[in-house]
């Protein structure tokens, strides 16, 4: 089993990613762990917006 470092940050407009497999280093393609990080960020960000919503509804009641 290989574990690899992935990371990603989001400044502003601005973005940053970068990967441990030899795809990302050697070839510069975004690989599989970038996109599984990716995809779980924005899965974060859609659920903490439909929190934020639902407790906004609740207090109008």
């Amino acid at each position: 089993m290989r574990v690899h470092s992935v990371g990603l940050t989001v400044v502003g407009r601005g973005h940053g990613v970068f990967c441990g497999c030899e795809d990302w280093r050697q070839r510069g393609i975004v690989c599989k762990h970038i996109a599984a990080v990716a995809l779980h960020e924005l899965g974060a960000q859609a659920h903490a917006r439909s929190t934020r919503s639902m407790v906004g509804l609740l207090l109008q009641l």
